[in-house]
């Protein structure tokens, strides 16, 4: 299964089984396994105690029972995509808003 990224607003926190110190945790540590949160594998060897990331997946479900934490949209492989702008830009109309000609400036004629 393809894991995602996990978004949201701020990190995680909690306090160390270990030590009783807080511990705060960046949400790049956390992935989606299809539904389950996983730790990401680089911040695995981070946790000496195991407890430590059963406590951080289960902080991280919390706050995402609460709305704080999603899985990231995914990806376009097509780039930036096709917007498109209707309309002009402002200030390169040649033309005034009654639709005659811009007057003045170089070549204007007087």
């Amino acid at each position: 299964m393809t894991t995602t990224a996990v978004v949201g607003t701020s990190p995680i926190a909690f306090t160390r089984n270990s030590d009783g110190g807080q511990m705060i945790v960046p949400l790049s540590a956390l992935q989606f396994d299809g539904s389950t949160y996983i730790v990401n594998q680089a911040w695995s060897t981070v946790f000496t105690d195991p407890q430590d990331q059963t406590t951080l997946v289960e902080v991280a479900k919390a706050r995402a029972a609460a709305g704080e934490l999603t899985s990231a949209p995914p990806t376009s492989s097509s780039g930036a995509g096709s917007a498109t702008q209707s309309g002009g830009v402002p200030g390169t109309n040649p033309t005034t808003a009654a639709g005659a000609p811009a007057t003045g400036g170089a070549g204007g004629g007087q």
